[in-house]
């Protein structure tokens, strides 16, 4: 067990988008040439990481069906509870293809479900049991969560997206003397996009308002909220002290380019531009 060593370094936050996984214009569509492409990637640069939890969202396979069944809305019919079955067996699903890529691949990762390790009250965290994820880290494994759903102890259901899952998990580990360096949202887009399409370098807390507009939607259907969500979750997380950075994953090397900071890409996130 080396847990003193993992403990004194920060830990990596890693999300991949559901956009960037699958094809989220069509239902429980992988794409298994980018998602090959990512995991070879991260194969190469993980190990000088230090420890990283990684992260994945929905896409095509949980948001059709949370859409369909309302999950995300709670316990609204009769059909909540097929909702409830059919999201966390598409999730599963989902979760098992990428976990074989990235075993295929090299990268030591072991599945945690966030429904076992979660309990919602009112579409909010109520409880989090983050030991596994601890010892996962402490043995020098890489935890893999995402988007769910959540058993909500007045509202039956909910659904936490995979930025909300991150922010939890990192909030709890944090109490317990962990630190965190980064999380990196590894989407589809050049960052954010201003009103005319260019990238925005840098947000904070203080500019964001200026580019309310430019924040839309994901491309396809996204319950959770697309680009707007995973920016105003950074903006909490960067509130925080951990910074976020949101890049073009499809392109070889980006991944790379941002854990190393061997120059700057995309859209970083932060609670304040220093010199």
């Amino acid at each position: 067990m080396h847990k003193l060593t993992y403990q004194q370094r920060p830990v990596t936050l890693i999300k991949l988008g559901g956009s960037l996984i699958t094809d989220k214009t069509q239902e429980f569509a992988l794409d298994e040439q980018m998602l090959r492409q990512i995991c070879k990637e991260l194969a190469e640069v993980l190990p000088d990481c230090g420890p990283v939890i990684l992260g994945h969202g929905a896409g095509s396979f949980g948001h059709v069906l949370a859409k369909k069944y309302q999950t995300h809305k709670g316990w609204v019919n009769d059909s909540s509870q097929e909702g409830v079955i059919q999201v966390s067996h598409a999730m599963r699903n989902l979760n098992y293809m990428v976990m074989s890529a990235l075993i295929a691949a090299g990268v030591p990762v072991v599945s945690v479900s966030p429904q076992s390790i979660f309990i919602a009250k009112d579409h909010e965290l109520e409880r989090v049991w983050i030991e596994g994820i601890e010892h996962a880290l402490q043995v020098g494994c890489i935890p893999v969560v995402h988007g769910d759903v959540i058993f909500d102890q007045n509202d039956g259901c909910t659904i936490f997206s995979t930025e909300r899952v991150l922010e939890y998990v990192s909030d709890e580990m944090g109490q317990k003397g962990w630190q965190f360096d980064t999380i990196l949202h590894c989407g589809i887009t050049e960052g954010v996009l201003d009103a005319t399409g260019k990238t925005i370098d840098f947000l904070t807390p203080d500019t964001v308002k200026q580019h309310t507009q430019a924040l839309g939607e994901s491309a396809g259907l996204d319950v959770t909220g697309g680009m707007n969500h995973k920016v105003m979750q950074s903006l909490v997380m960067a509130e925080r002290g951990v910074p976020a950075q949101i890049i073009n994953a499809t392109k070889y090397g980006e991944i790379t380019a941002a854990l190393k900071n061997t120059r700057h890409v995309g859209t970083k996130i932060v609670k304040e531009i220093t010199d």
